[in-house]
């Protein structure tokens, strides 16, 4: 094997090991996160959800965001409700 080869090789299992490419380190992946802008607000909607869940009851959830009236609505499988924003 050339010299540029082996060199080639190891950098590929040196960043197998450490988990960067190019110097860059990789993230953790944490999931998709979806954000909703309107005006000065901005709506994490992962979290509103997570909140959402920790008050309620009932299994499924749906969300009906409403920036512009600053509330978001919700319906599960035993509640409907409504919560600032």
């Amino acid at each position: 094997m050339s010299a540029h080869r082996k060199q080639i090789a190891t950098s590929k299992e040196a960043t197998k090991r450490i988990g960067t490419t190019k110097g860059t380190t990789q993230r953790p992946d944490v999931g998709d996160e979806y954000f909703i802008q309107y005006h000065e607000l901005e709506i994490n909607v992962k979290e509103l959800a997570s909140t959402i869940k920790k008050t309620v009851k009932g299994g499924n959830l749906h969300l009906y965001i409403k920036p512009e009236e600053h509330k978001v609505y919700y319906v599960t499988d035993e509640e409907v409700g409504d919560m600032d924003l």
